[in-house]
């Protein structure tokens, strides 16, 4: 990667600074609880509601309380919002009518409030009393304005720089984590904002144990944009996923964690480990945006457009020799088909990442272990990309990129000629039905999120090229069982073995005479080493073939 241009930083420097601070915390109201200070307030998710006489043991139908729960995820706090006038800070009709709605939008689509008030003793318990909650409107809303945006691309197309490029660098969001480039730009595609069922983009990531897939998730996207986390087995439920109905009372539908990152982000932690029946519940909402709640009599729609992440190990019964590389999709229980067919990019490979990264890998934890991320002037660099990178992905997301009639059958070229034809996708998408419409669909919304990233409001073949490419890598893991970057590159498993004997015979050196190559393969193989091996190497990259001042030739492994 290139050295980012100092004007570029500089311009991203100036824009973060622009910025106010925001923060989704109930913690200065949870703190006020000791000292009973006026005027504090906190933003966060009302999760639980209940509307009530003031005073049940005196019921008067002219004073009504609304008890209500707001919650940052940390800290939950029981509030309580009223008409009366035996209770201090009592509303109008009309105000807490009006707040009564503010919190009803805040439960049913899990957008942000803020409330304000102080705590008080009501009914023999202590309760935080709300003289003001209002909808945060900044929650899902980019800073960044449009003078912002258009200068920055501008400036980026004057250096010949693409966003997309500049977010995958180390300097900027990568500098804790490696990863292929293939799995970055996956990352980058999945941290857009889901505005409708159309944007939706899921992502599978089976691989083995100790891959860093977890890491990538707390080191990666969680600084970078707000993104749920479903734990393991038994600890993610239906409920605590979806939310539950208590008693007959729609009001009083305890908000779960789908609908909590509406137009966000889920990522599932070891997914293998997860029962059946959850998958089954993860339909509807995975497709359509939305779920639906049934309770006796009551049917109700819940919002939760939410990109998804699974990351997983094989099934314990998954072996390299007598499996493929499908069989990892066993994970996923009785709806693995179901569930394939609703993944836009899938990952199965038990490395992504090939022996030449394992110095980068090693090098990032003994960067960690020293210390070097929480040196302050490293950490302010890291929080002001950080920071930068989630206002254009918010921008960018409600960006709606175009289709010409050029690109529109382009989309369909690419898709049935060089896609939808090749015996990954045949085995993996059609093998019960002779089409796979959604499969389509996925590969058009991938041309779209890739025009998002690039900041453009229309889709150019660039685009619709980068979406071909990453969904093919996608499908030749399941097929082919070498690391995403040797796949990126286009090699096939013969030229990979190739190239790894080259290395082994080079070894340490720095060079080797082609001759003393040529001889040495040679002996190696049934068959005569030819200079035509290396040269299709050569056009890759991963060697090259140098020549001598007395014309000899030699053999340079690229770092």
């Amino acid at each position: 990667m290139t050295k980012i241009h100092k004007e570029i930083r500089s311009f991203v420097e100036s824009a973060v600074d622009s910025y106010p601070e925001f923060q989704i915390s109930v913690e200065p109201v949870f703190r006020s609880q000791i000292s009973g200070s006026w005027q504090n307030a906190g933003t966060g998710i009302c999760i639980k509601m209940e509307t009530a006489p003031l005073n049940p043991r005196s019921p008067n139908p002219d004073e009504t309380g609304i008890w209500f729960t707001v919650s940052d995820g940390n800290y939950a706090i029981e509030c309580l919002i009223h008409n009366g006038t035996s209770v201090p800070e009592g509303h109008s009709n009309d105000s807490l009518e009006s707040s009564l709605m503010t919190l009803r939008e805040s439960l049913r689509n899990g957008t942000n409030v803020g409330i304000e008030g102080c705590y008080h003793i009501v009914n023999r318990e202590k309760v935080f009393l709300v003289h003001h909650v209002y909808t945060m409107k900044n929650h899902q809303t980019s800073q960044m304005t449009d003078s912002q945006l258009q200068d920055f691309l501008a400036l980026c197309k004057k250096l010949r720089v693409r966003p997309l490029d500049l977010f995958m660098q180390d300097e900027t969001l990568w500098s804790e984590f490696y990863a292929p480039d293939v799995l970055k730009k996956a990352v980058m595609l999945y941290c857009l904002s889901p505005q409708n069922k159309g944007d939706l983009l899921h992502i599978g990531l089976v691989t083995s144990m100790g891959e860093g897939k977890d890491h990538l998730i707390e080191r990666v996207v969680q600084p970078l944009v707000p993104v749920g986390v479903a734990g393991s087995g038994k600890m993610s439920t239906i409920a605590g996923l979806f939310g539950a109905m208590s008693g007959d009372d729609l009001s009083s539908i305890e908000l779960g964690l789908i609908p909590k990152m509406n137009h966000e982000r889920l990522a599932v932690s070891e997914f293998q480990t997860w029962d059946s029946m959850v998958f089954g519940e993860l339909m509807n909402v995975m497709a359509n945006g939305k779920f639906e709640m049934q309770k006796g009599q009551l049917d109700i729609s819940r919002p939760g457009c939410v990109n998804m992440m699974f990351l997983g190990n094989p099934p314990k019964s998954w072996d390299d020799e007598t499996h493929n590389n499908l069989d990892m999709l066993e994970s996923f229980g009785d709806y693995t088909y179901q569930i394939l067919s609703r993944l836009t990019l899938i990952f199965t490979q038990m490395s992504i990442s090939g022996p030449d990264a394992e110095q980068l890998i090693e090098e990032k934890i003994m960067d960690a272990m020293n210390g070097k991320f929480d040196d302050p002037e490293v950490k302010r660099e890291m929080n002001m990309w950080r920071v930068f990178g989630r206002e254009y992905l918010r921008k960018v997301s409600l960006i709606r990129p175009q289709m010409s009639a050029d690109s529109k059958g382009l989309i369909r070229t690419t898709y049935h000629g060089e896609i939808k034809n090749t015996e990954a996708f045949k085995k993996a998408f059609l093998a019960r039905s002779e089409k796979d419409m959604r499969k389509y669909q996925e590969y058009t919304n991938l041309c779209r999120a890739f025009a998002r990233l690039d900041g453009s409001p229309t889709v150019e073949w660039t685009h619709i090229a980068e979406a071909k490419d990453i969904m093919e890598i996608s499908m030749k893991t399941l097929m082919e069982n070498f690391p995403l970057d040797e796949l990126a590159a286009g090699m096939t498993p013969e030229d990979q073995a190739l190239y790894n004997a080259i290395k082994d015979v080079i070894g340490a050196a720095e060079k080797l005479d082609l001759k003393d190559l040529r001889n040495t393969m040679s002996a190696m193989k049934s068959r005569k080493f030819s200079d035509a091996d290396l040269e299709r190497l050569a056009k890759g990259k991963y060697l090259n073939i140098e020549e001598n001042p007395d014309g000899s030739k030699y053999v340079v492994l690229k770092k």
